[in-house]
Parts: C-alpha cells; structure tokens; sequence
C-alpha cells in the first residue's frame, strides 16, 4: 500500500503528524459524545459540536488513514472533501448563532405575564444577578435558555456539570423568581421542574 501513501512522502514526521491528527480528532469526538450523553438535549452548544465534529471525523478519519498507507480511497477523494466543507459549514453556522446571541443578546419576547414570559424572564434575571451581563450572554452562547423553558430537568443536569455544588446558587435564584412572579410558595419546589409545573398551574389558574 506504500503506493499511495502521503505519509511515506512526507517521512516519519509526517506519519507522526498524522497520528497527532488523527488521535486529536477520535479524542475530541469521544468527549463531545461523552458531554452530550450526560446532558442529552439538542438545544447546548455541545450538541452542536457534536454534529460538526461528527461531519470531520467522516472526513478526517479516512483521509489520515490513506495518508498513512492503511487504506486506499482515491476513488472517494471527492467525497472528502465535500463531507469537509460539509462540517466547516456546520461550524461556521453555529458559531455564527451563537456568537449572534451573545452581541445581541435575547430579550423576552413571551407575552408578558405568560407562563413562557414568567419562566424565561426569571431565567434571565437570576443569570443576570449572579453573574453579571457579559457571564450571562456568555451562559446563553453556551446554553440555548429556551432549553430551560422546554426541558428544566436537563438544563439543571446542564448547570450542575458546568458549575458543580455551585450550580445550586443559580438554581435557587431561578427558583426565587419564579415562586415571587407565579405567587407561589418557595417550599413547595426544590427543582426546576416542581417550579415550572407550580407556574403553569397558578397562571393557567389567573386566565
């Protein structure tokens, strides 16, 4: 298989260079899936790595396999380097998003005094007070905050592996302004859940 080997042109540094590659890429692949398995929503800036990363390893995988002489695709050159641009638009997609939520911002656009204006809102505003304006876009780039409105349980799990024992300081502001805007007794909820379902029986209750 020398024939058609990158790697034997480019010497044993090359080789090496293409390992460092291709150990980097399986590496980063294995702790974004990790990442995702632990938080499992759609809506984190970790899901979306992992659709861009996956996109590379497709590409990447094979290429550095047939630079290193184990297999040969010249037939599927092509393929490569399309699924490459594939995954480089990917990237540019998602950090452009992101990079636009956190210049801009995301004001509440619910009606005010809904259940979503209620819990987003609280959401905000307890970032905001405890960790101040440019942390709390930062949080918003890293976490969609609609992922606290459509699934709490896995935006608590979320916090809770950025922040460790320190996610609990953000939880009980979140929850502090939700109970004073619903009207509803702070020692009745513990969990984001409890409070969202207390919220939307107390605002279903006012309409």
């Amino acid at each position: 298989m020398a024939e058609f080997s990158y790697a034997s042109e480019a010497g044993t540094a090359g080789a090496f260079a293409e390992l460092i590659s291709l150990f980097l890429i399986v590496g980063s692949f294995i702790l974004i899936s990790y990442l995702n398995s632990k938080i499992r929503s759609r809506r984190t800036f970790q899901f979306e790595m992992l659709i861009f990363i996956s996109v590379l390893a497709l590409a990447e995988i094979p290429r550095t396999l047939y630079s290193l002489g184990i297999i040969d695709i010249d037939s599927l050159s092509d393929v490569g380097l399309e699924l490459h641009s594939v995954s480089m638009l990917f990237l540019s997609l998602f950090v452009g998003y992101r990079i636009y939520g956190f210049a801009k911002g995301k004001p509440v656009t619910a009606v005010k005094g809904s259940y979503e204006h209620v819990i987003l809102s609280s959401v905000d505003e307890a970032l905001l007070g405890v960790f101040g304006e440019n942390t709390s876009r930062a949080m918003n780039f890293y976490f969609d905050r609609t992922l606290a409105l459509a699934d709490p349980a896995s935006y608590e799990t979320a916090l809770a592996h950025v922040f460790g024992n320190g996610s609990k300081l953000v939880t009980s502001a979140i929850l502090d302004n939700v109970c004073k805007k619903a009207g509803v007794e702070r020692a009745r909820v513990n969990t984001l859940t409890e409070a969202w379902n207390e919220t939307r029986a107390k605002v279903s209750g006012r309409t």
